[in-house]
């Protein structure tokens, strides 16, 4: 059975792992030689291209499969990123920590096992 890619997740998870590297879209930019408009069409919409994402994942040290999967909760409260790939918290237990986050005002990426 094949699963479908979700470019949404992948541009929510580009835009999770910068802010939590605390760059700015503009700063991002620079350092991969992109647009600031492609940047945020990707965060925006995301990406259907292997190479962006491996862009990403060199530049932030992290798998593509893990971009691909959207493995990273990025709370702007705590302005750090949790790195769920390693967890075994249920999918009830995720889905109450999105609830919270959500009433905090934080962005949670949920995995695609969730």
């Amino acid at each position: 059975m094949s699963k479908l890619i979700d470019s949404h997740l992948i541009g929510k998870s580009i835009k999770n792992l910068r802010l939590s590297h605390n760059l700015t879209q503009e700063g991002l930019a620079d350092i991969i030689g992109y647009s600031v408009r492609n940047l945020r069409r990707i965060e925006n919409n995301g990406t259907g291209s292997i190479d962006v994402v491996n862009t990403f994942a060199d530049i932030f040290e992290v798998s593509a499969l893990d971009i691909l999967n959207g493995c990273f909760l990025f709370a702007k409260i705590k302005k750090g990123i949790v790195d769920l790939r390693h967890t075994n918290l249920t999918p009830l237990i995720i889905h109450a920590q999105a609830r919270w986050a959500e009433q905090e005002g934080a962005t949670l990426m949920l995995p695609e096992w969730a």
